[in-house]
């Protein structure tokens, strides 16, 4: 029964047809008992239904409130592997003792970043990207034994000036760019 409501006592077959909510029940002829348990049944399944639907909006509100309250993630600093990028380009290179060495960007995630690579290379060889954050002295590096991988991780580029890349080809991991072994900053 519907909260509220108060159960009068069957009209007759003058009044054939009860009313609750949206649906519309024919009473059973005799025993009135089975009509009152039928209208409890319905009143229970619309109750059911509307709970339901309380509980599918709470839901779908929270889900919403959620999303709305994440915010959107900056790219990485770092690419780990820039060979999965697109649209990619060489920035700038320089031959040295015979190797390739160059300065490679792409589109990685959405994100540009740029990187080092190496072409013609020995296995005991390594190519050093340099990043620098202003004034041409590096702050970060990534170095790769060629034998086992000829680029570097990426390093997302920026609309600033100050932030410059170069890479290098070194004999051994200790060893930085300079003047005679690597490509200009770009």
């Amino acid at each position: 029964m519907i909260s509220g409501t108060t159960r009068a006592p069957w009209p007759g077959p003058a009044h054939h047809i009860h009313t609750l909510k949206d649906h519309v029940v024919a009473p059973p002829r005799g025993d009135i008992s089975q009509f009152h348990e039928a209208e409890d049944t319905m009143a229970k399944q619309t109750k059911t239904r509307r709970m339901g639907s309380i509980a599918a909006v709470c839901a779908a509100a929270a889900a919403t409130t959620m999303l709305a309250a994440v915010p959107a993630t900056a790219a990485p600093e770092w690419w780990s592997d820039p060979n999965s990028c697109t649209n990619v380009a060489t920035g700038t290179e320089r031959t040295v003792s015979g190797r390739q060495v160059q300065i490679r960007f792409g589109t990685c995630g959405g994100t540009q970043y740029g990187w080092g690579r190496i072409l013609n290379y020995g296995s005991a060889d390594y190519i050093r990207f340099e990043v620098s954050l202003g004034g041409g002295i590096w702050e970060y590096a990534d170095i790769r034994s060629a034998g086992t991988r000829n680029y570097t991780s990426g390093y997302r580029t920026s609309s600033s000036s100050a932030v410059a890349f170069r890479a290098c080809y070194v004999t051994t991991v200790v060893s930085t760019c300079n003047s005679t072994n690597a490509t200009a900053w770009w």
